[in-house]
């Protein structure tokens, strides 16, 4: 028998052009797309996996679900209620779609704290005037030696593959994450969360 997918509603352009692409590439995947939450109740006994929200009343009807996929990378509260906890189900959300997005980010928030606009651009609005001494309030990327992050996912790793274009490669790219072990690339070491509390010129 197929495997089932119910995609809970509301639809929108996205999901339903999501479903008809999902049915096209998984010929043996049943993709189910109602527009009403009367259409997902009539289905949600036979599905296999869904991709949404799912209210307590109807997860109570879930028999066969195993897979439940959350729409946002983090779910607004209330998302995982009690009877969702503890149901046999597992849920899994959007990790690593916006890697690019948040790597591009910090990077850009290192380049400007290495040109001080941090201290410059208040002082621009205040109408300030205060020239630095010479050869302070600027770090030279290129003699840049660490840069730790808080995370070791894949944000982290575009972090510091794109750090390394600006520091050189003398550089190294600690980061933190709890689950992970083992360094991935563009990362020298992985730090445990304890390591947070030391100073960066530890490292």
């Amino acid at each position: 028998m197929p495997v089932t997918l119910l995609m809970m509603p509301p639809q929108n352009d996205r999901t339903r052009e999501w479903g008809d692409r999902l049915g096209a590439a998984h010929p043996d995947l049943e993709v189910i797309v109602p527009e009403t939450m009367e259409g997902a109740e009539q289905a949600i006994a036979t599905a296999d996996a869904a991709f949404g929200t799912i209210p307590p009343a109807l997860l109570a009807r879930a028999q066969k679900l195993r897979w439940l996929q959350a729409p946002q990378a983090a779910p607004p509260a209330g998302y995982y209620y009690r009877e969702l906890i503890e149901h046999p189900v597992v849920v899994t959300n959007f990790r690593e779609i916006y890697n690019d997005h948040i790597g591009a980010h910090v990077m850009a928030f290192v380049l400007a704290f290495a040109r001080g606009l941090h201290v410059y651009l208040p002082q621009q609005q205040r109408r300030e005037w205060k020239k630095l001494p010479p050869d302070t309030g600027v770090v030279h990327l290129p003699e840049a030696t660490a840069l730790s992050s808080a995370s070791a996912g894949s944000a982290a790793r575009w972090l510091g593959s794109r750090a390394r274009s600006a520091c050189g490669s003398s550089a190294s790219m600690n980061g933190v994450l709890r689950r992970r072990r083992a360094s991935p690339n563009c990362i020298a070491r992985t730090l445990s969360t304890g390591s947070c509390r030391k100073p960066i010129s530890s490292f």
